[in-house]
């Protein structure tokens, strides 16, 4: 084989490696995931602290069908400039650069809710400078080619809540034995507040930290509605 045809070969795999994850996430317009890359690699253990997943509870609910609540907790508690930034908060990753050369590391993450959904669906745990790299890049899609709306539909859906247990409708089934539109203010505060790390924080039996996480979030999402400073998640 050539060197010309080497070239080219190569040329074609870097361009359909770059046009693939743009066609898939257009068709996330009208398309609903069947399940997400974090579903997976729990099922098989891969990447993960702890034992595979006998079952992964998931199961899909339309915008429309999960609470107001739900939607006010996690966007009080995961990203509250979700509906004023492209995919990045720099602010918030200025924030996290100047704790870390302070304390060594940091208490919060400065990820959006863009960015928590396609690491969620597209890419795998941990920390890596590839990873990161792929994630900065399907962000950059997510936000061109999908609505706000759809990016929090997205995220609410495959957002793991308890253990093996992604999506709000899931969890209200499993957990509160409702349906996700029915779930109360408390309930859905309960839900943000262990999504940082739902293996370590229980939505089922609630430590006084995730109780007392779920009523700071419930009041300050409350407040933030009055004072009108996140859009209504219509």
């Amino acid at each position: 084989m050539s060197v010309r045809r080497i070239a080219n070969w190569l040329f074609f795999c870097v361009l359909f490696s770059l046009l693939l994850p743009i066609a898939i996430m257009t068709s996330l317009r009208w398309i609903n995931p069947l399940g997400s890359s974090f579903m997976f690699l729990q099922q098989h253990g891969w990447f993960m602290e702890r034992e595979p997943c006998e079952k992964i509870y998931y199961q899909w609910s339309d915008y429309e069908e999960i609470a107001a609540h739900v939607k006010w907790s996690v966007l009080t508690s995961e990203d509250q400039k979700f509906f004023e930034h492209q995919g990045f908060d720099l602010e918030s990753i200025q924030d996290a650069m100047e704790e870390r050369r302070r304390r060594g590391k940091t208490r919060h993450g400065a990820s959006t809710i863009t960015q928590q959904m396609v690491k969620n669906l597209f890419l795998w745990p941990g920390k890596s400078w590839l990873r990161k790299g792929l994630e900065v890049y399907l962000t950059v899609i997510a936000e061109t080619t999908l609505s706000k709306r759809r990016i929090l539909e997205i995220y609410i859906n495959i957002a793991e809540f308890a253990p093996c247990t992604f999506g709000a409708e899931a969890a209200a089934r499993n957990v509160f034995h409702v349906r996700a539109k029915y779930l109360s203010v408390h309930q859905a505060a309960l839900m943000a507040a262990v999504l940082p790390n739902p293996k370590r924080l229980r939505l089922k039996r609630p430590s006084p930290y995730v109780q007392r996480r779920a009523y700071e979030i419930a009041s300050e999402a409350k407040k933030l509605r009055i004072l009108q400073i996140l859009p209504v998640p219509k």
